[in-house]
């Protein structure tokens, strides 16, 4: 295919060749002179294997003779500490920001939307994670509405009231589950409670950053934009 749009996501269940089509087509852009991103955001990293790159989380520029583009093996914590501009020191985040952590998609679509921002690329080409892992990257806006909605953030306001989380935890003992909070840090040990309002404290103090990412929806929803491609096989059409 000769026209080609800004954004191109290839999608599917595993093991159908989602990953080396993706990478075929960044091959392809790259042979038409277009300036490329690939970026893959499947934990796997099946992408690292096919072109034989090094784990790393920055971008890397790939050569094959006469064809170069630029790739993107997304890591969570590395696209976190980006986002806040410091290192992340929590261990709840640590755990969030890990593979299969839970931020992955949320910050694939926030990756997307910087690198589109950048606005350096002719075109970006993403590899999506396999199944469930990609209906979660569709619905990676809702999830951010849904975290930064009017109760979180009145939430987050009291937490963070004068600085003094310790205020929080007194009006939790005083509402009658102090024994579960005590069974939790029991389980979880000492300072959980603690790593929790530091974590919920650094997530909010960046809401601006994880609510500007929602503006890719737009761009991906955007047929004059984007282009979506289904990567199946016989044996998966069902799903």
């Amino acid at each position: 295919m000769k026209d080609f749009k800004k954004i191109e996501i290839f999608c599917g269940t595993g093991g159908v060749g989602k990953t080396t089509i993706s990478a075929s087509r960044a091959f392809s852009l790259a042979a038409d002179n277009k300036k490329v991103l690939l970026i893959t955001i499947d934990p796997a990293k099946r992408l690292r294997q096919l072109l034989n790159l090094k784990d790393q989380s920055e971008i890397v520029e790939f050569k094959s003779e006469e064809i170069s583009f630029d790739v993107l093996l997304l890591d969570c914590k590395s696209s976190f500490e980006k986002i806040l501009g410091s290192k992340v020191d929590n261990k709840i985040l640590e755990n969030l920001t890990s593979s299969r952590g839970g931020l992955n998609e949320i910050l694939a679509v926030l990756e997307i939307q910087t690198q589109i921002n950048r606005n350096i690329y002719d075109a970006i080409v993403v590899d999506t994670a396999p199944g469930k892992n990609f209906l979660d990257f569709l619905n990676s806006s809702k999830k951010i509405n849904r975290f930064f909605n009017k109760t979180f953030a009145e939430a987050f306001n009291y937490i963070t009231n004068q600085n003094k989380p310790g205020r929080f935890f007194n009006r939790i003992i005083s509402t009658g589950i102090e024994k579960f909070l005590s069974y939790l840090e029991s389980v979880t040990g000492q300072g959980f409670i603690n790593d929790f309002l530091e974590a919920i404290s650094i997530l909010y103090g960046n809401r601006e950053k994880f609510i500007d990412g929602l503006s890719v929806e737009k761009t991906l929803n955007d047929p004059a934009h984007s282009r979506w491609y289904l990567v199946t096989s016989a044996e998966h059409m069902k799903e």
